[in-house]
C-alpha cells in the first residue's frame, strides 16, 4: 500500500518538465498566479486548462512566457464571474490563440476586455461564452453591439427573469437597463401582456366550443 498523500508540489513537478506541450490542471484555489504556473519554464506548451469551480481569479501573469505560435487555453467549469482586461496582454501577438470559457460563470464581457479581444480581431478566437449565466442590464449594452461581429450571435440572456432566454442582440439598450424603476415597469408590462394573451386564448377556446 502506499502512503496517503497530503501535498503535491505542483510548481515542483512543472518546473522539471521544460519539454511540456500540454497541461491541465483542477485549481483548488480560489485564485491562481504565474507562481503556481510558471508557464516561462515550458516554451513549448501549447495548451493550458485551468478548471475547478472554487477557482475565482486569475492573475494576468498567469500566462506570462507562453509563446507558442498556437496557443489554446482553457477556462472551463471555473467560477469566474469576470476576466480581466489584461489577462492576454503577456500573451504574444502573433500567436494564435483560442480561449474556451464554457461552463464558468460569466455574467457580461466589460468594454475594457472587448476592446483587448478586437485588438486581436485577427488571431483570436473566443468559444464557450453561451455556457455562461450572462446577465443582460445596462453593463451587457457594449457586448451586444460586439456580438454581431463575432460568429456568437447566439448568445442567450440567463437574467434577469424576464428578459430570459432571449438572444442579447434583439434584446434593445432601453431593455437594458440598471434602473430598477425600469425594471419594475418592464415586469409589470409583460405580466399584463401574458394576462391578456391568456384571457385571449381561453375566449377563442370558448367560442371554439360554442360552434
Amino acid at each position: 500500500e502506499y502512503p496517503r498523500l497530503g501535498y503535491l508540489d505542483v510548481s515542483g513537478i512543472l518546473r522539471d518538465l521544460p519539454g511540456l506541450e500540454t497541461l491541465d490542471i483542477e485549481i483548488k484555489d480560489t485564485a491562481v498566479g504565474s507562481d503556481q504556473l510558471q508557464p516561462a519554464n515550458h516554451p513549448r506548451l501549447k495548451e493550458l486548462g485551468l478548471r475547478g469551480y472554487r477557482l475565482r481569479s486569475i492573475s494576468s501573469s498567469s500566462l506570462a512566457g507562453l509563446k507558442s505560435k498556437d496557443l489554446n487555453i482553457k477556462l472551463r467549469n471555473t467560477s469566474l464571474t469576470n476576466l480581466q482586461p489584461a489577462l492576454l496582454f503577456p500573451v504574444p501577438r502573433s500567436s494564435n490563440l483560442h480561449l474556451d470559457v464554457s461552463g464558468s460563470m460569466l455574467t457580461v464581457l466589460t468594454p475594457q476586455l472587448l476592446t483587448a479581444l478586437e485588438d486581436r480581431r485577427n488571431s483570436l478566437t473566443l468559444s464557450g461564452l453561451e455556457n455562461n449565466p450572462i446577465h443582460c442590464d445596462c453593463n451587457s449594452r457594449a457586448l451586444r453591439r460586439w456580438l454581431p461581429n463575432s460568429l456568437m450571435a447566439d448568445i442567450k440572456c440567463i437574467t434577469p427573469d424576464d428578459l430570459h432566454g432571449r438572444l442579447l442582440v434583439e434584446v434593445g439598450d432601453d431593455e437594458l437597463t440598471c434602473n430598477p424603476r425600469k425594471q419594475m415597469f418592464r415586469l409589470r408590462n409583460n405580466f399584463t401582456n401574458n394576462n391578456n394573451k391568456r384571457k385571449l386564448y381561453c375566449c377563442s377556446q370558448d367560442l371554439h366550443q360554442e360552434f
